[in-house]
């Protein structure tokens, strides 16, 4: 594996890495609420960055697109037997919408554009 394959490895491995202690890190009791539902911006987030970066380490999309819904089911699953989480199906849809957000912007950025050689 060439040095851009490791580099892109390992973002891989960092991305969902960040991702899975962002799902089962116990949540600290929520301060004030808002109008703006942030907590659905940061699942979609939680599931594009790694989705995208899966991608771009050369995994195929069906992996990518098995991984990642294993994940999304999973951690809601999880995430009911956690005393300081919840499972919600808003943050399911909002998984749901970052995997499909990491695969059109793999799609767009990565695979429309053929490979630059290392030189």
């Amino acid at each position: 594996m060439n040095r851009r394959g490791w580099l892109r490895a390992i973002s891989a491995v960092l991305a969902v890495g960040a991702q899975t202690l962002a799902l089962y890190w116990p949540r600290p009791p929520s301060g004030p609420q808002t109008s703006l539902p942030l907590d659905k911006f940061v699942h979609v987030l939680l599931f594009a960055v790694p989705t995208f970066a899966l991608l771009w380490a050369g995994l195929g999309v069906g992996w990518v697109v098995l991984i990642m819904t294993v994940q999304l089911l999973a951690s809601e699953a999880i995430q009911s037997f956690m005393p300081t989480r919840s499972a919600e199906l808003g943050d399911l849809v909002a998984d749901l919408l970052g995997v499909l957000l990491g695969l059109v912007c793999g799609w767009w950025l990565l695979l429309r554009r053929p490979e630059v050689p290392d030189g």
